[in-house]
């Protein structure tokens, strides 16, 4: 991804040579190897950056602006940093780097983490723009369409190894069996644990949601999804089933979100963004906990449903503007069930 910094620059009107382009690659490669390392929150302010160039550029307070100028200014100290700092360049730096980490993550195949680098920008990409109405200029939206095809083939193939349990258990339990001395036998031993554990918990979770799906019962609603208004049900749907599964906003997880809604619905359109921008106080209260506000209202980019929750009623159609008109009960569910699990796991 790197190797097209050029491409990402075609897109703009910004002028480049190979030796500035050359400085560019080389600040977007420190910018990654401290991203590879980064907190969950970081990840979240650079996605939310790097969208940033899809609007016109305005003065911003991201934290992570000031680290990729760092970078830029590292590789090129004549740089100016002021004019620079105002222009789509370092909105285009952290979408390239972003495209790196997917790409080579998506090269590797050693064990998943919840709360990876990399699974969060995925989670954000997928988040802001799965369910969003196009926008910009059409090459580099074009481009950021590239990196949510990244974004998605990324949480399939996590999705994927979720569904594999240990292969090698029983040679975990030889280990122990093998083990010579104490320390070893106790190290093989927990090792097993650890292991059964995981396995455990993600047992019990689907479990629980499969309960959940057929029971067809809103927690929050204190009724029968079916029984309560789309906008509500998708919203509860959402919320609900991310409290349950601490896992990303993946296609496949989704998907339950969208089950749920069982009635057969045409796509709603307006009509479900402006039921969705009526739903009362209390409702969004029980959806969206007034702890995710901060980052809520400093990414609303990427949370275009939830952010609502903290937004003057009278503004809140105006905020839904992001989601495509073509919404239906079933895409909010799945899109509210990605806000909240992204925004739990976040939040740790």
């Amino acid at each position: 991804m790197l190797s097209e910094t050029g491409q990402w620059f075609k897109t703009t009107e910004i002028e480049t040579d190979d030796a500035k382009l050359a400085l560019r690659r080389q600040a977007a490669g420190e910018i990654l190897t401290a991203w590879e390392k980064a907190a969950p929150s970081t990840i979240v302010k650079a996605v939310s950056l790097g969208l940033e160039a899809l609007k016109p550029i305005e003065e911003t307070d991201n934290r992570v602006l000031p680290a990729i100028m760092d970078a830029i200014t590292n590789a090129q100290p004549s740089v100016e940093r002021d004019h620079v700092e105002r222009s789509l360049e370092p909105r285009l730096l952290a979408l390239m780097t972003i495209g790196e980490m997917l790409g080579r993550r998506l090269g590797r195949d050693d064990n998943w983490r919840r709360n990876e680098p990399a699974v969060i920008a995925a989670e954000c990409l997928a988040s802001a723009l799965r369910y969003a109405a196009k926008t910009g200029n059409g090459f580099l939206v074009g481009r950021i369409q590239g990196l949510l095809a990244s974004a998605d083939a990324l949480l399939s193939k996590m999705d994927g190894s979720r569904r594999n349990r240990t292969p090698k258990m029983s040679e975990k339990v030889a280990a122990i069996r093998a083990g010579g001395d104490l320390p070893s036998a106790k190290a093989a031993i927990a090792d097993a644990l650890e292991q059964m554990l995981h396995d455990q918990n993600l047992d019990r979770e689907e479990l629980q949601a499969l309960w959940w799906v057929f029971g067809g019962y809103s927690l929050l609603g204190d009724d029968a999804f079916a029984a309560l208004p789309d906008a509500t049900a998708a919203l509860f749907a959402g919320a609900e089933l991310a409290s349950i599964v601490h896992w990303p906003g993946t296609s496949a997880m989704s998907a339950l979100a969208q089950r749920i809604i069982r009635k057969p619905k045409e796509r709603a359109g307006d009509g479900l963004i402006a039921a969705l921008a009526a739903i009362d106080a209390a409702s969004w209260g029980k959806a969206v906990p007034a702890s995710a506000k901060d980052m809520l209202v400093a990414t609303p980019a990427l949370f275009p449903v939830t952010s609502v929750a903290f937004v003057d009623a009278d503004d809140r159609l105006n905020s839904l503007s992001a989601l495509k008109s073509t919404l239906s009960p079933a895409d909010l569910a799945a899109q509210v069930f990605m806000e909240r699990s992204l925004q739990r796991s976040v939040d740790g």
